[in-house]
């Protein structure tokens, strides 16, 4: 019996067809693609002194506007392309940044946080050597007592940044914590002497202190027997003090009072930030 071979489709239809999608999607592809602006003009800047990346950062600025930027890290040259009067401000913020950058030492700083309380509980005595931090207080505060909470102790870079949490030793069922931080450190030479410029400084604290309990009145002999008084649970309550003291211009050695917060009325907390050099 003689098979029956089916007849084979011709190609030229689906050639001719995908001819036609070819030319639909480089029709897409161009309209897509906006003509060259006859005004807009490239241009190459060298970067030969500065920092190539803070330029790249400086340059941000222009995001969203007709001026484009490329950085060429190996060559140390910036290309602009845009229309001639941004091209223009570009290049001459570039040439005010194009200078050696400030020359970073090696010396450390190190600064010390005292977290000082006029509440006996929440302290311990003040040892020797706060005396200087104790003086500083009582320039603003001059009554009461006060006692040493805890003493932060963290050290970084000049021209670095520094970030410390941890935990306050006042026992509870929840942890109380402190915090500080500094976005950028600098040490800054005057005519005589070095200063430490604290840049973004934030000191806070975290405690969770217990509530005072409330003992129902035991009847006395002889009196009238006094009504129930419902006892509260020693539960924790949560204080979340602190400050963004922002930027700081600190005497090595010299404590500052950066902030004094309240817990109640007449219990405090006070933050003294001393800073210190080591060459």
């Amino acid at each position: 019996m003689k098979a029956t071979v089916p007849s084979t489709i011709s190609s030229k239809p689906l050639f001719r067809l995908l001819a036609l999608l070819c030319l639909a999607v480089a029709g897409v592809a161009r309209a897509q693609v906006p003509p060259p602006d006859p005004q807009a003009e490239a241009r190459l800047v060298p970067i030969e002194q500065g920092d190539i990346k803070l330029m790249e950062q400086v340059l941000s600025v222009f995001r969203g506007s007709p001026l484009t930027y490329a950085l060429i890290e190996d060559l140390n040259v910036i290309v602009l392309y845009g229309p001639a009067n941004a091209v223009q401000s570009a290049e001459e913020i570039i040439r005010q940044l194009d200078r050696p950058a400030r020359p970073v030492s090696e010396a450390n700083v190190v600064f010390s946080v005292d977290i000082l309380t006029n509440v006996k509980e929440l302290g311990q005595p003040l040892p020797d050597n706060a005396a200087a931090v104790t003086e500083e207080v009582r320039k603003e505060f001059p009554d009461g007592e006060l006692f040493l909470m805890d003493r932060i102790l963290m050290r970084t870079r000049d021209g670095s940044a520094v970030e410390g949490n941890g935990f306050i030793p006042l026992g509870g069922d929840q942890p109380s914590t402190y915090q500080f931080k500094v976005d950028r450190v600098t040490i800054e030479s005057t005519a005589d002497k070095h200063v430490v410029r604290a840049d973004g400084m934030i000191v806070g604290a975290e405690l969770y202190l217990p509530e005072p309990k409330i003992d129902t009145p035991q009847p006395v002999e002889g009196q009238p027997v006094p009504l129930p008084v419902r006892s509260r649970r020693g539960d924790q309550n949560r204080y979340n003090v602190g400050l963004r003291a922002g930027n700081l211009t600190l005497q090595p050695g010299q404590p500052v009072l950066t902030s004094k917060q309240n817990l109640m009325p007449g219990q405090a907390l006070y933050f003294v930030v001393t800073a210190r050099i080591e060459e």
